[in-house]
Formats: structure tokens, sequence, C-alpha cells
């Protein structure tokens, strides 16, 4: 243990006497009183922040029980707000689910996605889904790699143009790299199709 060093007290606080680099928040002190006296809110926030936002309950059971070295005993208190914390642990809200069709004709808006790795037989690890917003006929494609999702969804898009009396719009895909890439924005940019990007972490 290091020597006790004094401190001089600030006007409206300052630093208790302790081991060398080890000053602890002060209030003032007691009126007609020259001493001061630490404050336990500040030092339960203190090691609050110091073990990476401990749980003030689980921070006041530890030492009681002696297990941290140098950590002192703390003393519950009521209503301590971390407000980063509470905003750690904020989610976000749900979309309230869409119950009508929101296109016009089949072949207006594609969906697409892949899903794998998966295990295959034939050496087909992915595959690519393609469902029509309108009418909800799917299309699924086997791949061996993803960046084969390309080229069946330009023979997919280019196929439907000439079956269809009405243009294509857009087409819809997360950020993966097998949609975002430069030949489909070469791609979509000849034909003015309008590519549209999900948000990370939500579906298509």
């Amino acid at each position: 243990m290091g020597r006790p060093r004094r401190v001089r007290q600030a006007e409206g606080g300052g630093e208790a006497a302790g081991p060398k680099g080890e000053g602890r928040p002060v209030g003032p002190g007691p009126v007609g009183s020259a001493g001061c006296y630490t404050s336990p809110s500040a030092d339960i926030w203190k090691w609050h922040r110091r073990l990476g936002h401990l749980s003030f309950d689980l921070l006041v059971r530890l030492s009681s029980m002696g297990l941290i070295r140098g950590l002192p005993k703390l003393k519950a208190e009521k209503d301590l707000v971390c407000h980063p914390c509470r905003h750690g642990k904020m989610v976000a809200g749900s979309h309230a689910p869409v119950n009508q069709v929101m296109t016009s004709y089949p072949g207006d808006l594609l969906h697409m996605d892949t899903v794998g790795p998966a295990r295959s037989v034939s050496r087909k690890w992915y595959v690519l889904v393609i469902v029509d917003d309108f009418s909800r006929f799917s299309w699924v494609f086997f791949m061996e790699f993803k960046d084969e999702a390309f080229g069946f969804v330009r023979d997919l898009v280019l196929k439907l143009r000439n079956e269809s009396h009405k243009a294509m719009r857009a087409i819809r895909s997360d950020n993966g790299g097998e949609f975002r890439n430069s030949r489909s924005e070469n791609f979509c940019s000849d034909l003015g199709l309008e590519h549209r990007f999900s948000s990370p972490y939500t579906p298509p």
C-alpha cells in the first residue's frame, strides 16, 4: 500500500486522501468541520464505469464479497440510471405486417435472396430464390458459387420482359456481393430497372 498523501479540498469538492494515484471524488465537508468525506454515489459510478458498466446490484454484491482487489465496500442506492447502459439495451420496434399487395401486376417487382452454404450431393452449395411480389410465384436456382446469381437473375429478367406486356419496374435484394456489384448496376442501368436494397439485418 502506498503512503497516504494530503490533498487540499477545493471549493465544492475535491479529492480525498488516499494511496498515490487513487484519489476519490469527495463532496464538501460538514458545516463547521475542516474535514471532507467521500461520496458513496461517486464511488459506485466510478467502479460501474471501470468494470465495463457492470450492473449496480452485482457491483454491490461483489464489493460485499471482497472478490476484487482494491474494490471498496459499496452501498446500494436507489434510482441510479446509467444513460449509456439504457441506450445500449434499446431494441428497434418491429414494423406492422403489410396485408395488402403493393404492386399492380405480375413482374412489377421481384424479391431475391440466396441461401447457403448447405449440404449438397451435386456440389450445389447455394440456392437462389426469386419471388414475384404480385403473384408470389417463385423461382429456385441451385448454384455451386454465389457469383452465379447474376447470370440467373439476368436470364430470368430478360425472359420475363419478353413474355410480359408490361414493363418490369424494380428488383429488390439485400446488400450481398452477389447482388451489389458493377455487373448488376450496369445491367439495371441499361434496362432502366430500379435496384432496391433492404436495410441491414432485415429480410428483403
